[in-house]
């Protein structure tokens, strides 16, 4: 009977047990299951921002649709972005470096290069924004990659009331060979060459147009785009303006869009 009364216990309590055990190993099951399925679903995602570790180590940021290529340094003055056709010729640099890259507020003028930047990426959208801040404003630059077409936007952040803003913006290369300004924008033709395939004469031809039309949220100045540096083998800036009177403090004001185009020639 000792022996018995040992046993019984056990056989007793065995089937509740196994229960538990059952309904755990389901809940186990479950819970795997949920993990698996938005590990699935997060897949590209966390692609994305193991990509984007990489990138921040690398202090770069690169979008491509496959058409069009944009090329973001998070430090110095060039590549901001860069935009290059599929085949990596260089279209147009967003260079801060440009002595006509700058901000004027009542006034007072301000380069980019000197002002304190910020950044970040999107990659499922092909978007970069970066923020220049002098401290009591901020210049944001947002830029989007749609096919072969690269939108970039302006906007405008007041912490204290401004009366009059200007906004100059260089838009560099090695050289274009051509530029045709006009009333909203311009148009450039650009070489499937090096600096020195241009400087040396061994490439002259055009490969590509590109046009920038410019939509300003403020009236349109008569010398919207004008040309900057040029030298013998080309020109190698060419600069659009803005202005503003009176932005509302404490709102993000649009100031400008670019649109950036290109075809093959």
């Amino acid at each position: 009977m000792a022996l018995l009364s040992e046993v019984r216990p056990i056989v007793v309590a065995a089937p509740a047990a196994a229960r538990r055990t059952r309904w755990l190993s389901i809940a186990i099951s479950l819970l795997v299951a949920v993990w698996l399925g938005y590990a699935f679903g997060r897949g590209q995602s966390l692609a994305d921002v193991s990509r984007l570790y990489t990138d921040v180590g690398r202090l770069q940021y690169t979008v491509d649709t496959g058409e069009m290529v944009a090329h973001f340094a998070r430090t110095g003055g060039t590549l901001k972005p860069l935009l290059q056709a599929h085949d990596g010729t260089s279209l147009m640099d967003y260079s801060d470096w440009d002595y006509q890259s700058i901000v004027v507020v009542d006034g007072q003028r301000f380069e980019f290069i000197r002002l304190n930047p910020s950044d970040s990426v999107d990659y499922a959208r092909n978007r970069i924004v970066e923020g220049l801040s002098s401290g009591d404003w901020v210049l944001s630059r947002e830029v989007v990659l749609n096919g072969n077409q690269a939108t970039i936007d302006f906007t405008f952040l007041a912490s204290k009331p401004v009366h009059d803003l200007r906004v100059v913006v260089a838009h560099t290369d090695w050289y274009y060979l051509e530029v045709r300004p006009s009333t909203n924008g311009f148009v450039a033709t650009v070489p499937h060459a090096t600096r020195d395939e241009i400087e040396s004469g061994l490439s002259k031809s055009p490969a590509y147009e590109v046009t920038l039309t410019a939509f300003p949220a403020g009236p349109a100045l008569p010398d919207l785009a004008r040309i900057g540096l040029t030298n013998p083998y080309g020109i190698q800036s060419v600069a659009t303006q803005y202005q503003l009177q009176d932005p509302p403090v404490g709102d993000y004001v649009p100031v400008a869009r670019e649109v950036i185009t290109y075809r093959k020639l």
